[in-house]
This record gives C-alpha cells, structure tokens and sequence, in this order.
C-alpha cells in the first residue's frame, strides 16, 4: 500500500461557490469562461484531476502487490533451499553418528562424591548391626587400612582371607569371621588426633545400620561437646587423655 499519498478514491468534491475560489473564477472569466458556468467548470477540472488520480494509485497498489509477492517467493525459495541444506546436513550428521557413535554419545551428568568410602572389617560392621558396644580404634584411619589390606572389609559374604590356625598352618576362612591382625587400641588409649577421625565415621555407619535418629543424636552431641571441650586446647597431655577416658566410660554404659 503506498504511503505518504492520501486514497484519492475517497476523496470529496470541493464546493467551488465559496469565496475561497474567487480568485480561480476570476482567471476562467478573464479566460472568456461564462461567470455562471465558472463553478461547473472548476468541478469538472477537479474531477478530471481526481481520475488521473485514482488511475495513478490503482498503479501503484498493483505494482506494489507485484513487488511483494515477488519478496514472498524469494523468501519461500531461500527457506526451501535452507531447509534442503538442513536435511542434507542432518543426513551426514547421521551417517557420522552411526560411524563415529562415541563422538555423539550424551554423557550423564553424573555427581562427584563428596564424602569418603568408609569401609571397616565386617566383624566391626556386624557389630554395628546389632547395636554391640563398638570400639573406636576400628574406625581410625589405621584400622581401616589394616582392614583394607587384610580383606576383612570385602563386600562379599564369600570372600576368603588367610588366617593361621593354632598350629601354626595357614588356611583360609571367610573373612566375615576373619579377626583383625592389628592389636585393638583401647579408647582411652587413643590419640585426640585419632579420636577426631572417628565421630563422622561412626556416625555415617550408624546412620547406615539404621540407627535410631535419638541414638545417633545422642553420641554425635557427646563427641562434639568433647571435641570442643576447654582440655583438648590444654598444654598438658594429661587433659585430652580424661577426656577420651570419660568418652569410653559413658559410651561402654550405653550399650
């Protein structure tokens, strides 16, 4: 539709009586024009005029009509010949998924773990299960490695370990039953650098053990008001070591 002309097809007529076209009578009656056709006359000149008009505008909305339809199939042509290239791209892709599937295949995103394996004997770990009195010294960083190396924490009910007999014969048992090489360290004998490693491992095996939450609560206050008790900042060695011997009292007590 063109812009910046008005549609002359609405256009009205203008009454050329008035006053306001004295001045174009004037120039018809000095032209030999009749006064009394003078108004006539300025009519039919303006509807001449008028025509001519319409006549340029309908040309105009043909020629633009013209001009955008002949836009659209370009853009139709362009958006065919986009989508041919996309099927043709999205064919040698293919083609180089099925020859190369490694390159394309999604990875899962998959969450680095964060916290620890702790893995103790299984004799530490029946014990647990049963809600037995359990010593601190088989969740320290050194009895979990005598563990690991021993085979006493395998997963696996038939998992067998090397174990000597009482004449001295070597044999293997399951290692479920199997009994640590290492002589256990009593609690109170501990250090307050080992009894540190200790809370969290035993309270992520109680919580796995299925543990009651007031059992768990109970001992994971108990070791923290300990580790932040005045007497393990203390100079003397004497202060850290009645802590971890009220620690093994009251812990033996509750089972």
């Amino acid at each position: 539709m063109p812009f910046g002309l008005e549609d002359p097809n609405g256009a009205v007529i203008l009454d050329f009586t008035t006053e306001e076209h004295i001045d174009a009578h004037q120039q018809l009656i000095d032209n030999g024009i009749p006064e009394a056709q003078a108004s006539t006359v300025l009519a039919n000149l303006w509807t001449q005029a008028n025509e001519k008009d319409k006549a340029q505008w309908a040309e105009r909305v043909v020629q633009e009509a013209l001009a955008e339809e002949e836009v659209a199939d370009m853009q139709l042509k362009t958006k065919l010949s986009a989508r041919e290239v996309d099927k043709e791209d999205a064919k040698i892709l293919q083609e180089e998924c099925c020859k190369n599937k490694g390159k394309f295949t999604p990875v899962k995103h998959v969450k680095v773990p964060l916290e620890p394996i702790i893995l103790p004997s299984q004799n530490t770990l029946c014990k647990l299960k049963a809600g037995n009195f359990c010593k601190l010294w088989y969740f320290t960083n050194d009895s979990l490695t005598d563990a690991e190396k021993s085979g006493a924490c395998a997963l696996d009910d038939n998992y067998l370990t090397q174990s000597q007999t009482p004449d001295r014969m070597l044999s293997f048992v399951p290692a479920v039953i199997a009994k640590d090489k290492t002589p256990v360290i009593q609690d109170e004998n501990l250090t307050w650098e080992q009894f540190e490693q200790v809370a969290l491992c035993m309270v992520g095996a109680m919580h796995d053990h299925k543990w009651t939450d007031d059992r768990i609560e109970m001992h994971l206050k108990f070791w923290t008001t300990l580790e932040n008790h005045p007497w393990c900042y203390s100079c003397s060695k004497y202060s850290p070591k009645a802590l971890l011997c009220y620690q093994g009292q009251q812990c033996c007590c509750w089972h």
